[in-house]
Formats: structure tokens, sequence, C-alpha cells
């Protein structure tokens, strides 16, 4: 399970480790990061099986299909 800023403080010797924590805590970067709620216990993403090969396109010419990426989904 995870903990909240304010739990992972409590818990916190080192004084740097807590300092930046605090520093999160208090600011104002994660009240503006939108976060979303899941439900169950995991999100599904794509994952890359292997890298695509470099190409070269005329501008305003279409991607051909061999230059995408093969993804499984995880």
């Amino acid at each position: 399970m995870g903990l909240t800023l304010i739990e992972a403080m409590k818990h916190e010797t080192r004084v740097d480790r807590l300092a930046v924590t605090k520093t999160f805590a208090e600011g104002e970067l994660l009240r503006r990061l939108p976060f979303r709620n899941l439900a169950g216990g995991a999100l599904k993403f794509a994952k890359e099986v292997k890298m695509p090969r470099v190409g070269f396109r005329a501008v305003n010419e279409g991607y051909p299909p061999q230059r995408g990426c093969d993804q499984e989904r995880h």
C-alpha cells in the first residue's frame, strides 16, 4: 500500500530526504498535476517490443506501415 507524503515524512529519519518530501508536500507542483483514480489494481499500457527502423519521407507524405513500432499490451 502506498503512503501519502505526510505519512512518509513521519517515518523518515534522514534530514535531506525529509526536506525534499516537505518541499513536495507544501509546494504547488503536486496540486497542479492531474491525477486520476484507477478502478482495480493496475493501469494497462502498450510496451514497444522492438525499436522502429529509421526512415525518411517527403514533406506531407504519409508514414509507411513498416516504420511503426510493434506493441504489446501490459
